[in-house]
């Protein structure tokens, strides 16, 4: 299985992938796609078991994962807090 997939000419990554880049919990961006702090879209794969086991990260998002745990590490403030200070994706 490739580690991205190709929706509309644009690489999407799954969380999983993107989590082990940037060695951090899938739980965090999972967080952080539910505080609507980064753009995602959702495979169409049809499981439907885990819905966020369906997220995916279009590549250029990969610059907003970056600056949220930059944003993160520098203030301590968690991501319910970021997501108050910092505009939506």
């Amino acid at each position: 299985m490739s580690d991205f997939v190709l929706v509309g000419g644009e690489r999407y990554l799954r969380l999983d992938v993107v989590a082990r880049w940037y060695r951090v919990e899938v739980a965090f961006l999972e967080e952080a796609v539910a505080l609507e702090l980064l753009e995602h879209e959702r495979s169409d794969d049809g499981t439907g078991a885990d819905p966020m086991r369906d997220v995916m990260l279009p590549e250029h998002a990969l610059d907003r994962v970056a600056e949220l745990l930059r944003w993160q590490w520098q203030t301590g403030l968690d991501l319910a807090a970021l997501a108050l200070l910092l505009p939506g994706r």
